[in-house]
């Protein structure tokens, strides 16, 4: 059966013991197991842990050792979340800022291109509006500006984005496991094929309702 277990050096930074925890019990074990199967033997009192045909005596330790070992897990643990909490704050801090910008910079962008077209079509001779609907120039002026607009604040970014994500998903895959990170790399064409076909069929559903 499969117990839970950590993991402890000893004082000279050597030797490594798991301390695994068995009916309400906190046993150390002089071995390093991580993670695999046990099964357990009694004898005489004392308690044995069987791992791969090799046995390793638990010696029984009370909770206030369990404690004293477990000090530095508790320290590196506020350290990690402290951590984590910085970094959520950064990521935070530069997501914020380069939204601002980069809307901030899209706004300017259309509004000088909205201005533009609209003195375009002030402009413009009387016969043109009598051939052209004035639903399709409201449409130029407002809703293509606007796919602009999300073009230059979303789409470039998130398009570099999730390449270098995409790339570094991909680095750190195979270095895990190369044959499950090409059989994954197998499926990428058949969802760009998939990606392509639903794109095709949005743009022109898009179209008709236009």
């Amino acid at each position: 059966m499969l117990l839970p277990q950590g993991e402890v050096k000893d004082a000279a930074g050597g030797t490594k013991y798991e301390i695994i925890s068995y009916e309400g019990n906190n046993y150390l074990v002089a071995a390093v197991i991580n993670g695999k199967e046990y099964s357990v033997e009694t004898q005489e009192g004392k308690v044995f842990f069987v791992s791969s045909g090799v046995r390793h005596q638990g010696e029984l330790i009370s909770k206030e050792e369990n404690g004293v070992l477990r000090q530095s897990d508790t320290r590196a643990l506020v350290r990690l979340a402290v951590f984590y909490l910085m970094s959520l704050s950064v990521g935070f801090a530069f997501n914020y800022a380069q939204v601002y910008l980069l809307h901030k910079t899209g706004q300017k962008i259309i509004f000088d291109m909205r201005h533009r077209i609209f003195s375009h079509i002030q402009n413009l001779s009387m016969r043109f509006f009598d051939t052209n609907p004035v639903g399709r120039l409201i449409t130029r002026v407002t809703n293509d500006t606007e796919t602009l607009n999300d073009l230059f604040t979303d789409v470039l970014v998130n398009l570099f984005k999730d390449f270098f994500m995409l790339f570094g998903i991909i680095i750190v895959m195979l270095r895990l496991n190369v044959r499950m990170a090409l059989i994954c790399i197998a499926l990428l064409p058949l969802v760009s094929v998939a990606t392509v076909i639903y794109r095709t069929k949005a743009r022109d559903a898009y179209r008709l309702v236009r």
